[in-house]
């Protein structure tokens, strides 16, 4: 049968942008959301997801104590940084994502970052 989705975790504190990306991906991937950093953080140990979208500015931790976070247990780990500020790949040690980006940008930065063809 088909190939098991690959598992993606969308960390954003804004409920529109999390429909948006799971309208976006959601045939692709199977969506896994976080309202924080500190969800995300658990739901990465919890569930091993192949790709995080990591919003930088979040209530209770913010996306780039997220992502140290999770690079401290699990330094391979696929974490693409979305901000609308400026923010280097090198400073964050993740690819960074510029908002507003477009939807075909999203899913080519997801292709770079683990190699899925997207629909």
């Amino acid at each position: 049968m088909g190939e098991e989705k690959k598992k993606l975790l969308v960390a954003e504190d804004e409920l529109g942008m999390r429909k948006l990306y799971r309208r976006l991906l959601g045939k692709t991937y199977d969506i896994e959301e976080a309202e924080n950093g500190l969800e995300a953080v658990s739901s990465y140990r919890e569930n091993r997801p192949d790709v995080v979208l990591m919003d930088m500015r979040m209530p209770v931790m913010d996306g780039k104590e997220a992502i140290r976070e999770i690079k401290s247990f699990d330094p391979d780990s696929k974490i693409i940084a979305l901000t609308g500020y400026s923010y280097s790949e090198s400073e964050l040690g993740v690819p960074v994502l510029c908002k507003p980006f477009t939807p075909d940008e999203l899913k080519l930065k997801i292709v770079d970052l683990i190699g899925l063809v997207i629909v």
